[in-house]
């Protein structure tokens, strides 16, 4: 007959005296929500679907801000110069804009979408970025996301301006499918 170890029985031992003692403090492994007083879960509630939005790569319902003064245009990838993002060098911006999200709503909406999540709105830094390559190439890209934030007060100028912003936010789609959320600026 095989002998049990020693040490297996000594392991097994203390694991039944650390289950008999955490047991006998009554504790309870429920799984509990952070709800605001009412249930839900701020803004947004467990029934909601949520649709994230890269807000440049979603749709250019404003081509006009497609290239704001100022900004370096080769930062736009516009090889065609029809104003319109074409989406093959996507270290560059392509277009997508408040508006271009205001426009889809319909779209959205009959996905049985409720909440969008949209990358910062925060106006950026609009600078090229190069980023040298160990075969001595260098590749050029730009800040489209909204993650290297310049300004926490203003929109990013390809996106909108404050107006197109909060326009958003007030849209039949927010207001009626949300809750009304309040303007950041």
């Amino acid at each position: 007959m095989w002998k049990v170890p020693k040490f297996i029985k000594q392991s097994y031992l203390v694991f039944l005296l650390a289950l008999l003692l955490y047991s006998s403090f009554g504790f309870s492994f429920s799984r509990t929500e952070a709800t605001t007083s009412t249930g839900a879960l701020g803004p947004v509630t467990p029934k909601d679907t949520i649709y994230q939005i890269v807000t440049d790569r979603f749709f250019d319902g404003d081509p006009s801000n497609n290239k704001p003064p100022g900004f370096d245009p080769t930062l736009f990838d516009d090889p065609d110069g029809n104003n319109q993002g074409n989406g093959k060098d996507l270290k560059l911006y392509q277009g997508g804009d408040f508006q271009g999200i205001i426009d889809k709503i319909p779209y959205l909406k009959n996905m049985g979408i409720t909440a969008v999540w949209i990358s910062a709105p925060y106006e950026n830094r609009d600078t090229v970025i190069e980023d040298y390559q160990s075969d001595g190439s260098i590749n050029r890209w730009t800040s489209f996301h909204g993650y290297h934030a310049r300004n926490y007060f203003a929109t990013n100028k390809h996106f909108g301006v404050n107006y197109h912003f909060i326009s958003a936010q007030n849209t039949h789609f927010f207001a009626h499918s949300f809750r009304k959320p309040s303007p950041l600026f």
